[in-house]
């Protein structure tokens, strides 16, 4: 009987491999040409795919993500990190696909689908990572049969601090990322203030440990980005109403006492019985003035002086 149900297993194994190839073989006329896959994972998204800002490419859903055994017949293995692009390649949910088809270096792609990222997360999807990409689309690896994809790492967090997304990515949050595309880009210049670009980083890798003591500190980190000032004394009282004139929607008492676990969470104090209430009210903190600065254009702050 064992060895009878290992056959039964190997078969149903090897029938979910030929269904992912056929599977990869119709899609194939379907799916956008180009130059790079950007994998979208640790949410769903509500719809089919839509453009992106600035011709840059779309973001669609993927239904056929590939597995270990797909990914390592596929791969370039002279130039792709492929068995640990294959801890994630299941996981797929979506792909930004970016570029025209075979034309120029991806860098600035990527760099392209990280701002596209990042604002995304901006919209309340907490557990969004994109741990891969590829030169195919993550439909249509299944499918390949020779070792000609090639595969790069981007956001390898095996182990990190998760939030419960309550709602699929939506129409309305791509229209939103669509629309202040260029204003976030703009408030990334260094040249113009370092403060929103260092917060806008760490609002979207903030989660990516798994300690939430780390967690609060990462974004205790961006909020001080955007609204701490070296003459602030006391330094408690001043940032909690700087913070609150930014945002008026915050309660103080409620930011005074985030910023006091804050102090307790970078000091080792015990903390455990709240520490993911202050992860969570840490993280609408910063989320929050992130999306107020998009809004008005502008930061809380100028840069100090060298």
């Amino acid at each position: 009987m064992d060895a009878f149900q290992k056959l039964q297993d190997l078969d149903h194994s090897y029938q979910l491999l030929k269904n992912a190839e056929r599977r990869a073989e119709e899609l194939s006329s379907q799916i956008p040409k180009a130059r790079v896959y950007v994998a979208v994972s640790g949410t769903d998204i509500g719809f089919e795919q839509i453009p992106l800002a600035n011709k840059f490419g779309l973001i669609r859903r993927v239904t056929n993500p590939p597995g270990i055994i797909h990914v390592c017949r596929a791969a370039d293995l002279s130039r792709t990190d492929y068995l640990a692009v294959a801890r994630y390649s299941s996981s797929v949910r979506a792909e930004l696909a970016l570029g025209e088809e075979d034309t120029g270096d991806i860098g600035p792609l990527l760099d392209v689908g990280y701002h596209f990222a990042a604002l995304l997360k901006l919209r309340n999807h907490t557990n969004l990572l994109c741990p891969c990409f590829a030169t195919t689309s993550w439909d249509l690896v299944s499918g390949v049969k020779e070792n000609s994809i090639s595969f790069g790492l981007l956001d390898d967090v095996p182990k990190r601090v998760r939030g419960t997304d309550l709602e699929p990515v939506t129409v309305a949050d791509i229209e939103w990322v669509n629309r202040v595309w260029e204003t976030a880009l703009d408030l990334r210049d260094p040249q113009d203030s370092r403060r929103f670009g260092l917060a806008f980083n760490i609002a979207y890798a903030w989660n990516q440990t798994d300690s939430p003591r780390v967690a609060i500190a990462n974004l205790w980190c961006g909020v001080e980005a955007l609204f701490g000032d070296k003459s602030d004394r006391p330094v408690t009282r001043r940032i909690v109403e700087r913070i609150c004139t930014w945002i008026p929607s915050l309660d103080s008492a409620e930011v005074e006492e985030s910023y006091n676990r804050r102090c307790d969470a970078v000091h080792g104090r015990w903390m455990e019985h709240e520490i993911w209430e202050s992860v969570y009210r840490a993280e609408e903190i910063l989320r929050q003035g992130l999306l107020t600065c998009i809004d008005r254009a502008s930061v809380p702050l100028p840069d100090w002086g060298r």
